[in-house]
């Protein structure tokens, strides 16, 4: 018997949060997806924050996504800034059908943590399709500069997901 034979197998546990997109349900159905979150900050006065945003997303079956705090934007060091747009990515998250509504919300402290949300864009990377959520409204306080507590809103899509860039776009192609 040679020393392969003797040694057992390892087996390799892999919870949900490690799983590859790769991995099928047996209804063909990826068992997770990734998701690009952009995140847009109005461009009036005082529209950014400095509180800690998080996000949740729906699809039409009620699927969820785990709540994910917002912590590093790829496109900002400073995130939720007046006029700018935030790119996050939410990796191995629960797979998601056609998404319905993104769940958002902040962790307001004082008057300095009203935020103005301009809209969110979600790109799912499983079927490169791109999802619009605007919004235009305060979390923190309200158009008339009073303090309120509203520090959540529920989002919903608008038209038809449409098909964002995908890797074949960017095959080289035969000119003869």
């Amino acid at each position: 018997m040679s020393k392969e034979e003797e040694l057992p197998t390892p087996t390799l546990e892999t919870p949900r949060s490690n799983a590859s997109t790769s991995s099928q349900t047996s209804d063909d159905r990826p068992e997770t997806g990734n998701y690009s979150i952009v995140v847009r900050t109005a461009s009036k006065p005082h529209a950014g924050t400095s509180a800690s945003v998080f996000v949740q997303l729906t699809d039409v079956e009620g699927n969820k996504t785990d709540k994910v705090r917002l912590k590093c934007s790829i496109s900002h060091r400073k995130k939720f800034q007046k006029g700018h747009a935030d790119l996050f990515m939410l990796v191995d998250q629960n797979y998601m059908s056609q998404l319905k509504t993104v769940d958002v919300w902040h962790q307001r402290r004082g008057r300095k943590d009203a935020w103005l949300l301009h809209s969110i864009d979600v790109i799912d990377h499983q079927t490169n399709m791109l999802y619009h959520f605007p919004c235009g409204n305060w979390l923190g306080h309200s158009s008339d500069d009073t303090y309120y507590n509203m520090n959540f809103v529920s989002l919903d899509a608008v038209g038809q997901p449409v098909s964002a860039i995908s890797r074949k776009d960017f095959a080289p192609q035969n000119h003869s």
